[in-house]
C-alpha cells in the first residue's frame, strides 16, 4: 500500500469550470446544487490551504 503525500500548496492549482446555467439545467435539480456544493468546498479547500484558483470560461 502506498501512501500518497499530501499536496504542496505552492504546487497545487484547481481548475474550475464556469458552469452555465444552460450547463446546469442538464441536470436534475438536486444534481446541480450538489455539484456546486461540492465545487464550493473545493474552492474554499483550496484557498484555505494557500493553493492557486484558475477559473476557465467556455466560449
Amino acid at each position: 500500500m502506498s501512501i500518497t503525500p499530501a499536496p504542496d500548496p505552492a504546487r497545487t492549482a484547481l481548475l474550475v469550470m464556469n458552469f452555465q446555467p444552460v450547463i446546469l439545467a442538464m441536470l436534475q435539480e438536486n444534481e446541480s446544487e450538489a455539484l456546486l456544493g461540492r465545487m464550493e468546498k473545493a474552492i474554499a479547500a483550496v484557498r484555505t490551504g494557500g493553493g492557486n484558483l484558475r477559473r476557465r470560461r467556455a466560449g
